[in-house]
């Protein structure tokens, strides 16, 4: 049921489509702490959100040994890298064609230490490191993102919990970063819950809980 990996074209279209469809700017923008009315100072607003979001902290509700666990293995597989010998396939000149022409269009997929200025209404934001997550509006970040929040795709349809049409698993179906749970009872949906939690909890993933939707299918 994700578009992005059945039809790569369709997803992108899904995508440009949502965020083409307002083009209206807000002429108020609030926050709990700070209220703008100029474009200048909305985009300051807009460039302090997406710095924090930009920037590693420390949760304490995040599994510090699951954390560790997996440094570990990093470490383990950069010393394979450089203390053994691994036969290496030679890179095709097709491929290396198709990397050019990633380049031309500027699609780079290097992400490290990379930096965003925030655009709004004409107004551009000083720069700012990004030291988490994916940019904002990259072509790639979609997929990206996808891929590191397949563990908890993965380990909610593992446990068989949730709606199915046919054979086919139904319980929770997703674009990019928003995930929905289809549970038949009170009782899968409290369990589907729990393994969002544990899940999030390792791969340090916080969920906006003030974004969340709940409906009652039922009768």
């Amino acid at each position: 049921m994700m578009a992005s990996d059945r039809d790569k074209d369709l997803f992108f279209r899904l995508i440009k489509t949502q965020r083409s469809s307002s083009s209206q700017f807000t002429h108020t923008l609030r926050t709990d702490e700070k209220e703008a009315s100029t474009p200048n100072k909305m985009n300051s607003i807009f460039k302090e959100h997406f710095e924090k979001l930009a920037k590693t902290n420390s949760n304490p509700s995040f599994n510090k040994d699951h954390d560790n666990l997996v440094k570990i293995d990093v470490e383990t597989i950069v010393n394979i890298c450089e203390n053994q010998e691994i036969t290496i396939q030679p890179v095709t000149s097709t491929e290396i064609s198709k990397r050019i022409s990633i380049l031309k269009r500027k699609k780079c997929w290097n992400y490290n230490k990379t930096t965003t200025q925030v655009k709004s209404q004409g107004y551009i934001s000083e720069t700012f490191v990004n030291e988490q997550g994916v940019k904002q509006g990259g072509i790639l970040s979609a997929n990206f993102y996808t891929a590191y929040n397949k563990n908890i795709l993965d380990t909610l349809e593992s446990t068989n919990i949730g709606i199915k049409i046919g054979t086919n698993y139904m319980g929770c179906p997703s674009c990019a970063d928003d995930i929905m749970l289809c549970a038949g009872s009170e009782h899968d949906a409290t369990i589907q819950l729990r393994i969002i939690e544990d899940c999030t909890k390792n791969d340090q993933v916080k969920i906006n809980s003030n974004k969340k939707k709940t409906r009652n299918t039922a009768d």
